[in-house]
């Protein structure tokens, strides 16, 4: 499988995952998706590569906002994704933790009915009896520091591509 041979290299391309515009953190509607450093010597492998780089740059330019109001991010759990938790931790130089439970969004309803129920006296409790660990992505540490310059790279180009977009769909 494609998947299983990915996420430990950089693709080499540049992709931005505004598809349908920019919602967060930067508003942006008229933004759209770009796919650049395409050559002859691209392979599919590549380009589904530089699909989850780009959507990991998103999401650490997220982390980077979030963080610049005094909090930090050590880790970010979520409900699965393989090789996409290891992307994503190598992109954002930031621990992914895959819970057992796939499904999150009713994880996370039944620890909030648990705690506004008083069946948990608090969140902490909720979640260390009801979010179990399943599998932990490190970031390596030489792709996470070669991501850091492609991170800047990706946000230099949105930024060209945000400039262009307002000329174009004004």
């Amino acid at each position: 499988m494609i998947l299983e041979r990915l996420g430990s290299r950089y693709s080499g391309l540049l992709f931005v995952p505004y598809l349908a515009g920019s919602r967060s953190p930067d508003w942006n509607p008229s933004l759209r998706g770009l796919l650049y450093g395409l050559d002859l010597g691209v392979s599919r492998e590549d380009i589904i590569q530089s699909v989850l780089e780009g959507v990991g740059f998103w999401i650490k330019h997220m982390i980077e906002i979030f963080e610049e109001t005094g909090n930090k991010i050590e880790e970010v759990r979520a409900g699965g994704g393989g090789t996409w938790s290891r992307v994503k931790a190598n992109v954002t130089g930031v621990r992914y933790v895959e819970t057992v439970d796939k499904d999150t969004s009713a994880l996370g309803a039944a620890i909030l009915a648990g705690v506004g129920s008083g069946i948990f006296k608090d969140f902490e409790s909720a979640v260390k009896t009801m979010v179990h660990i399943d599998k932990i992505f490190v970031p390596d540490p030489y792709l996470a520091e070669k991501y850091k310059s492609y991170y800047k790279l990706w946000r230099e180009l949105v930024n060209i591509i945000s400039e262009f977009a307002q000329k174009t769909h004004a």
